[in-house]
């Protein structure tokens, strides 16, 4: 029965990703964000673009609260903590390991 129960598990179509849209504020104004991010139990990996820009998300989601490391590029992170509800995404991100990297919060919510 046990075999039954992780097979089905295993088989299981994959969820797809959630769709978050809004602004990423920094000292150089706003500019339009997308975030497609994936869960799995507490862990949260996607991808975010800024403008034309793309880079990594990933973290962990826990009782409505989001820590993320956001990889820019191989050489620019930066730290992301914030909130998360069924219809909003916010929080707020500093350089980890960016040289001349900006401080600034995402306001997002679903399409």
């Amino acid at each position: 029965m046990m075999a039954t129960v992780l097979l089905i598990g295993a088989c299981a179509a994959p969820v797809a990703p959630q769709e978050w849209v809004g602004v990423s504020t920094d000292a150089d104004g706003d500019h339009e964000l997308t975030v497609l991010l994936n869960r799995a139990g507490a862990r949260a990996f996607g991808e975010y673009t800024v403008g034309v820009s793309t880079g990594a998300f990933e973290g962990t989601i826990e009782d409505g609260s989001v820590v993320a490391l956001l990889t820019a590029s191989p050489t620019c992170t930066y730290q992301f903590q914030g909130a998360i509800t069924e219809s909003a995404l916010t929080g707020s991100y500093g350089p980890d390991d960016c040289q001349g990297g900006l401080a600034g919060t995402w306001t997002l919510s679903r399409p």
